[in-house]
């Protein structure tokens, strides 16, 4: 009798251990899986913002191993934004729209210092921004983005799952277009801003400001102004 007791509390005591078992088990996969369901979500909503307004939310959501795909991909987003968004500040201010004005003639004439020093080193970020998207948007340096972090294949393949393994060929060669196209621009408009400062420059001599409007001492010079401004 004694030994059937026995052999009954070591039965119940190893279905015990396997019902534990597979609950923590169970518990472990719905973990997963909802860690999984968040990390898509947050990336999603991060695809559908308007980077020019939006700010990317940086809290990590996720833990553990998902923490890392998710800050992984949320500060290759937030470099992405950061740089498109300053592209746009750069190129859209009203002291680079008021480089030929009157305004600036009065302010910074007649030798233009800092005029001269505002498109160069303006241009030089611009074109700075615009190489450092193309490279991180680089399909190489996405891939490589997620190499150093000592995951897990599974998380790795869950990585380029969310970043790669769409037709990113496709928008990488549209986007390096789009900005190669860009800067194509404008090195062009601040071209023609220094041909028409330096014109200004060369011929200092020969211009005055009087009641807001821009006069040349002889008319050769004026039409050749007109003729620069209308370039545009």
């Amino acid at each position: 009798m004694k030994k059937n007791n026995l052999k009954r509390k070591v039965i119940i005591g190893v279905g015990i251990v396997l019902s534990l078992i597979i609950i923590v088990g169970a518990v472990l996969i719905v973990r997963e899986l909802n860690a999984e369901k968040i990390l898509k979500e947050e990336v999603n909503k991060i695809t559908n913002l308007d980077f020019t307004t939006d700010e990317i939310d940086m809290h990590i959501k996720t833990t553990k191993d998902y923490a890392v795909v998710e800050k992984t991909i949320k500060d290759f987003w937030n470099e992405y934004h950061t740089l498109a968004r300053e592209i746009i500040e750069l190129t859209n201010n009203d002291k680079l729209k008021n480089i030929l004005s009157i305004e600036n003639y009065e302010l910074d004439g007649k030798e233009f210092t800092s005029t001269k020093e505002y498109i160069s080193t303006t241009q030089s970020k611009i074109g700075e921004n615009i190489h450092k998207i193309i490279t991180l948007t680089s399909k190489e340096s996405i891939e490589n983005a997620i190499k150093d972090k000592n995951l897990s294949s599974y998380y790795v393949d869950l990585y380029n799952e969310l970043m790669v393994d769409y037709d990113i060929e496709d928008d990488i060669a549209t986007t390096v277009k789009e900005l190669e196209d860009l800067q194509s621009h404008i090195d062009e408009v601040f071209t023609y801003y220094n041909k028409v400062i330096d014109f200004l420059i060369k011929n200092q001599n020969s211009w005055t400001i009087n009641n807001k409007k821009l006069e040349f001492t002889n008319e050769s010079l004026a039409n050749q102004y007109n003729a620069l401004i209308k370039e545009r």
